[in-house]
């Protein structure tokens, strides 16, 4: 019996020896590899970089417009393509009565809106791979941007490009048949009717099929002391647009309106050039800003941009989303988990001969876990090329980094 128990003592002072011992190989190896993460230190060099700050903002587009109006309410035949150059006295369309009460008008759009696609898709069959990749692309792109009518337009691109497809594939004799069946329809309609009311351009420039009820209040001249609150009364009041076929809209100048707050209206100078992007169709233009209106209470602004002429992929869109580009500017890249704040100032720490070194710096921009730094010029600034530490231990000016 005694000998049972003195064997179990040993066996349990054994167990307590090995448990102490691997504790205490544990505690060295924490040890040993916190000495070794001190002694490394991570750092990144402050670059020079150059970088344009934007601003995404939406807004109006005035223009020298002309509705096309018609007293006929029937088939409307179009002669040329919607968006299409146009020269003063060029027959529009021709615009045919309807005594049927059977929306005529909108059956006829829906039909050659068909055959406009069936006609281009006969004249580039040939070539439809470069349209379905470039749709196929701004479909994606469009959709994750909440883009919902340049959505719309991408998909029907697409659907252009999958009908050229469908020509090559052998459906040339079906897709004929088709227009000679849209054809005999759109006759059939108009048998019985009088001579249609033909429509001509009053001045050169672009025809669009779409009008919207502004186009006589959105003009070049209606921007002339515009003011946030004279540009909410102006939208609230569209004019009909119930005997309108379309409208040609002028080539020359146009501008473009954006609502903003007053920081936003701050930042920015009447006679200043700005690079303006409008994402619908994916356009710059050099557009010079005009005018800053303020509201009544100093909350708003109107930002009055303009431009000599008319990009051609401008389309018929009153309300466009833009990103306006501001000036360029130069600075020091430094990574945001870097900066943090002493005595009331914020700045990074470099590594300078094996010793931790304050710098102090000035922030331009910060986003996307990358910092923009003033380029240091005075005393204690952080200057280019210098090694940025990146580890997240506790550091102070002259503590050393061995």
């Amino acid at each position: 019996m005694r000998i049972m128990i003195r064997t179990r003592d040993r066996r349990a002072r054994i167990t307590q020896v090995v448990c102490i011992v691997l504790l205490l190989s544990l505690l060295v190896g924490i040890l040993v590899s916190e000495a070794l993460r001190s002694a490394i230190v991570d750092t990144e060099a402050a670059r020079a970089v150059s970088f344009t700050e934007v601003d995404l903002l939406e807004g109006y587009v005035f223009r020298d417009e002309t509705a096309i109006p018609s007293t006929n309410n029937g088939v409307i035949d179009y002669r040329v393509a919607n968006g299409a150059k146009v020269a003063a006295g060029q027959l529009l369309a021709a615009v045919y009565t309807d005594e049927t009460g059977s929306d005529q008008r909108e059956r006829a759009a829906v039909l050659l809106a068909e055959k406009a696609r069936l006609l281009t898709a006969l004249e580039n069959g040939a070539a439809w791979q470069p349209d379905y990749t470039a749709s196929y692309a701004s479909l994606m792109h469009t959709l994750a941007d909440g883009n919902l009518r340049a959505t719309a337009d991408s998909a029907a691109a697409l659907a252009d490009a999958l009908c050229h497809r469908a020509v090559g594939a052998g459906a040339e004799q079906a897709y004929r048949a088709r227009i000679a069946a849209i054809d005999a329809e759109i006759a059939e309609m108009v048998r019985n009717v009088d001579a249609p009311q033909e429509r001509t351009a009053g001045a050169d420039g672009a025809f669009y099929y779409e009008t919207d009820g502004y186009e006589a209040l959105c003009g070049t001249a209606a921007t002339e002391g515009l003011t946030p609150e004279g540009l909410v009364e102006l939208l609230e009041n569209p004019r009909p647009t119930d005997k309108h076929i379309g409208k040609v809209v002028s080539a020359g100048a146009w501008y473009l309106v954006l609502p903003v707050t007053a920081q936003v209206a701050a930042v920015y100078r009447v006679g200043a050039r700005h690079t303006v992007t409008v994402a619908a169709c994916n356009t710059k233009t050099d557009m010079e800003l005009t005018a800053i209106t303020p509201s009544a209470d100093g909350t708003r602004a109107l930002l009055v941009f303009c431009c000599a002429q008319k990009p051609d992929t401008l389309d018929a869109a009153r309300r466009q989303s833009v990103t306006v580009s501001r000036a360029s500017v130069v600075g020091l890249s430094v990574p945001a988990s870097a900066i943090c704040a002493e005595n009331g100032e914020r700045g990074v720490y470099v590594a300078d001969s094996g010793v931790a070194r304050w710098r102090r710096v000035e922030l331009l921009s910060e986003q996307g876990g990358v910092a923009i730094a003033t380029l240091g010029t005075g005393e204690g600034m952080l200057r280019e090329g210098e090694e940025i530490i990146l580890t997240a231990r506790r550091l102070y000016d002259g503590k050393s980094l061995r």
